[in-house]
């Protein structure tokens, strides 16, 4: 599991003499490609391989794990330019390696990004940063697609907000976005989970971005329709991994405007949905009723569609005006 991984990270940052070790941040290439002409399942069957490929490589005390959809974060017990050697020749092996989509034989490619365990980076989040802006690098660069990451290769210069915009759209394209989970108090008292769910960005220096300015950033670079979909996608995944433990999870999930006209995700829903085996009344979808009421044509041909999935709809910040009472009967 992730978490074991990050764990087991964590302790050994915080060992006063910190021993020697590495994270490695492996990538798979043109997954957006893949995931559209072969599919999610056929795709994870995949991963799976190069998976085990990977541990057939590890040694005692080292750990390996998925990362997002694409991604695999590796804890290593061994010096960098070992774990060079490692990445070089784990490259090496899935580049000469077919793997099996459907009635393919298809080949594919991995970028890899290599963080020591440095004095600088106090925190688990500061290494994993680290490790996936040297495998971004890495793939830009091309070359060997391995970087091995340096404090001093840190750019300088760039705004607050072009930090964050910079760093938005690489979390939303390696899917290295964090959740934020706000506890809403269940009145029943019946021992269920009910948390409201946003994202959560974190800079190169460790320091959180408020959710309100994320959210402004995201909406100036017209983000917020991708920035909804992870989120949805990642709730999803957090109550199939709840239900998996046996705990029922409820999310209310923020949704901006922009998702209003989105309607190709009520399918995608559906699919999801069936396909993990989720109850719909788990999840929430929550708009914001201004936001609904500048785009209430969009509202109305959209939230039929949700209700028919059994998906609840809430209203932040509802005002018990005449104008807000018309907004609920309407919709």
């Amino acid at each position: 599991e992730r978490a074991h991984v990050i764990d087991a990270l964590a302790q050994l940052l915080a060992e006063d003499e910190r021993p020697t070790g590495a994270l490695l941040f492996i990538e798979l290439d043109g997954v957006a490609e893949l995931r559209s002409e072969h599919g999610l399942v056929r795709l994870e069957s995949m991963l799976a391989e190069i998976g085990a490929q990977l541990t057939a490589r590890l040694q005692a005390g080292e750990l390996a794990a998925r990362y997002g959809d694409a991604a695999l974060i590796v804890l290593l017990r061994r010096t960098t330019s070992d774990a060079e050697l490692l990445a070089r020749q784990f490259r090496a092996q899935v580049q000469v390696s077919r793997y099996q989509l459907g009635n393919r034989n298809v080949g594919v490619s991995v970028s890899i990004g290599i963080c020591p365990c440095l004095p600088q980076l106090q925190d688990p989040a500061s290494l994993l940063g680290a490790a996936e802006r040297s495998m971004s690098e890495a793939r830009i660069r091309g070359m060997d697609h391995i970087a091995v990451f340096s404090p001093q290769a840190v750019a300088q210069g760039l705004s607050e907000e072009e930090q964050i915009s910079a760093s938005l759209q690489e979390g939303l394209k390696r899917d290295t976005l964090q959740l934020l989970f706000q506890p809403i108090v269940s009145l029943a008292a019946d021992g269920e989970e009910h948390y409201e769910l946003m994202p959560r960005l974190r800079l190169d220096r460790g320091d959180a971005v408020p959710v309100e300015q994320l959210t402004e950033v995201a909406r100036q670079q017209g983000l917020m329709r991708d920035v909804d979909r992870w989120l949805l996608q990642r709730a999803l995944a957090t109550i199939d991994e709840r239900r998996r433990l046996g705990r029922m999870l409820y999310l209310y999930v923020r949704q901006s405007g922009a998702s209003l006209e989105d309607h190709e995700r009520v399918d995608w829903l559906a699919q999801q949905l069936k396909m993990r085996g989720l109850k719909p009344q788990c999840l929430t979808l929550e708009f914001n009723l201004y936001e609904v009421q500048r785009s209430l044509k969009q509202a109305l041909g959209l939230w039929p569609k949700l209700r028919q999935l059994g998906v609840r709809l809430a209203m932040d910040e509802f005002e018990s005006s005449l104008t807000g009472l018309q907004l609920i009967s309407a919709l």
